[in-house]
């Protein structure tokens, strides 16, 4: 008898069973290894291998076999390797193509798990199973790669933007088919092409399959430390909730329940459009018929800190000091704060406010709200006789369904949601001229920038992007000890805040050059929804409800009136827009507050109470 093998030429019964045979797996494995041909080493071990199945020890080979050596081989196959290369590769080109690498990038890493449970069964009883599975994770990401691209290439859209989710909530079977009429050509490109890659996907499955190891060791160590690395990568991705939830298995279902909610707050829209429609016409007592423009611009992450127009030590602003100095009708305020530092409490504080004095009470404590009691800023110009224009180059559901929802033609030009848009805020040059061009007597024009949002380097054309060198602002950083980042993000941040200045100034040009040319009276009015913190206070940038600067806003005012309307010393605070904007407009109401009005003579200045301790906030008057 072999040292290596029990006896076979009988088959053994239960009490013939010894510790020997049931490691044969084990002994025929370490002997394979030991012979340097690997033919004759993958002989050996099927043919023990048959011995070993041919003993009364079924079970425990069953239970050991994954130690066996030919289980070991597929793992180094080079057939094997290069299958799952190609595979990741072609999804990665599949989702790159949409035109946004990094998020292509970070998708491909999907399909990891399901090539995972096709590399861990092969050559077992669960193979045919794991491969429906993987089948079904290369459909899935091709489908969503599919969409993607359609959307991309066809709308510059992607599928969580406002507007994606507003056609398809808004649509029917009979569009759907005539849509696909229209557009069947391009459907069947991109269609095509997903379709294509997944059936090579599948293809490049299947062909992970037992085979030849790799002869040299170099290319083993290369092929264990890539599935190292790739398993790392899937293991991180699906552990941070932000990359998880872009991934077909939970992006497509949370899809689908924005779809159904928007449609279920659609129908609650118009029976609230109508309260505060009703409730606008109850309390308006007069209005001047005589033609005026109203134009509102709001910003996105502002903060008056970074403009030299105010001091700042970079010249971000220009264009605007230049307009200043040969326009003395530009007057810039220096003390204004938002009341919130993210965008929606801001819109909230800026559009809606108080009409009973627990509301008004609420809101000088910070407490913002939204009930039967708040007025809705548009309610009043649509009660009015207002024409209402509504352009953004902003993406966000929930501020154009509670506010752009009342404009009569509101534009919205950008469709990429997310951080990660790339869409420059020239974009609103020409459909603001347009509506200059409006022939209504009275018109308001809303302008939703987007500023300098993050991430603050796509809010500029990449050939805008100033050097700043080694100026004070730098020096000062580092005296400050900030993270490399934090000012790399800040000289980001000032090349936006030029970039936007340049875009402010054409808005006040085009204003001008209109007012002049119609004769009617116009206003123009900028503000951001609030500030950003680059630095100045804390080892950090963006959002910051901590920090001074997270709050202070910039505020212009322009009027084609040749007298100063308002004095420049003011403070004001963001959430008193709405009675100025009305006062402006000359829509007086029943509960009209003087003293809440910016532009009244026996305005009161109130400190909001807002999260951060800023040394500039002025006490309120009595």
């Amino acid at each position: 008898m072999s040292s290596l093998l029990p006896a076979i030429s009988f088959r053994p019964t239960v009490a013939e069973f010894s510790i020997e045979s049931a490691f044969v797996p084990f002994r025929a494995n370490r002997a394979c290894r030991r012979r340097p041909d690997s033919s004759r080493r993958t002989a050996l071990c099927c043919n023990r291998r048959r011995q070993a199945r041919s003993s009364a020890h079924r079970f425990h080979y069953s239970f050991y076999r994954h130690q066996a050596c030919y289980l070991r081989q597929p793992l180094r196959s080079g057939r094997t390797a290069l299958a799952v290369v190609a595979l990741i590769l072609l999804v990665a080109l599949l989702y790159v193509a949409t035109g946004d690498v990094k998020r292509g990038l970070q998708l491909t890493v999907f399909i990891i798990p399901f090539i995972g449970i096709r590399l861990a069964t092969l050559g077992s009883r669960f193979e045919k199973p794991a491969i429906l599975i993987a089948s079904l994770g290369i459909v899935l990401a091709c489908a969503d790669a599919g969409v993607r691209l359609f959307l991309r290439h066809v709308y510059t859209a992607e599928p969580m933007s406002t507007f994606v989710l507003e056609a398809v909530a808004n649509t029917s079977t009979r569009e759907t088919l005539e849509f696909a009429k229209t557009l069947w050509r391009e459907l069947l490109l991109w269609g095509g092409l997903a379709v294509s890659v997944c059936a090579l996907g599948i293809y490049l499955l299947l062909r992970c399959r037992a085979g030849e190891p790799l002869a040299r060791r170099s290319l083993r160590i290369s092929w264990r430390i890539l599935l190292l690395l790739l398993t790392a990568a899937a293991i991180l991705s699906f552990a941070k909730s932000s990359w998880r939830s872009h991934y077909p298995i939970w992006f497509w279902p949370h899809w689908q329940e924005t779809i159904s909610t928007l449609q279920s707050e659609w129908k609650n829209a118009k029976a609230e459009r109508s309260r505060e429609l009703s409730l606008a016409r109850e309390l308006i007592t007069r209005t001047e018929n005589a033609p005026q423009t109203l134009v509102l611009v709001v910003g996105e992450s502002t903060t008056r800190n970074n403009w030299s127009l105010y001091g700042y030590a970079r010249r971000t602003t220009p264009k605007l000091e230049a307009f200043a100095r040969a326009d003395r009708r530009l007057q810039v305020f220096p003390s204004a704060w938002s009341v919130d530092a993210a965008t929606v409490g801001a819109f909230h504080s800026m559009f809606t406010f108080p009409l009973d004095e627990r509301g008004i009470a609420l809101r000088e404590a910070g407490e913002l709200r939204d009930g039967m009691d708040s007025g809705n800023l548009f309610a009043f110009f649509h009660a009015a006789g207002w024409r209402i224009h509504w352009i953004s180059n902003q993406d966000d559901i929930a501020i154009n369904a509670r506010y752009a929802g009342w404009a009569d033609k509101p534009v919205f030009l950008n469709r990429m949601s997310g951080r990660t848009s790339v869409s420059l805020d020239e974009s609103v040059l020409a459909p603001f001229a347009e509506a200059l061009q409006d022939p209504a007597p009275r018109k308001l024009i809303v302008l939703h920038l987007i500023g300098a949002h993050q991430h603050y380097a796509l809010r500029y054309p990449a050939s805008f992007a100033p050097d700043w060198g080694n100026d004070r602002v730098s020096e000062q950083l580092k005296n400050l000890e900030r993270y490399p980042w934090v000012m790399i993000a800040r000289d980001q941040y000032d090349a936006a805040m030029r970039y936007q200045d340049e875009v402010l100034s054409q808005l006040l040009t085009l204003t001008r050059e209109n007012a002049l040319l119609s004769g009617n009276p116009t206003d123009w009015l900028f503000l951001s929804d609030h500030g950003q913190e680059t630095g100045d206070y804390i080892n950090r940038a963006g959002h910051s409800p901590r920090t001074p600067a997270g709050f202070r806003i910039p505020l212009l005012f322009w009027s084609s009136d040749d007298a100063p309307r308002i004095p420049t010393r003011r403070p004001f605070r963001a959430d008193g827009l709405s009675p100025l904007l009305l006062s402006l407009a000359g829509i007086h109401w029943s509960l009209e507050n003087p003293a809440e009005n910016f532009a009244s003579k026996d305005y009161r200045w109130r400190r909001p109470a807002i999260s951060a301790e800023d040394p500039e906030l002025p006490p309120s008057e009595n």
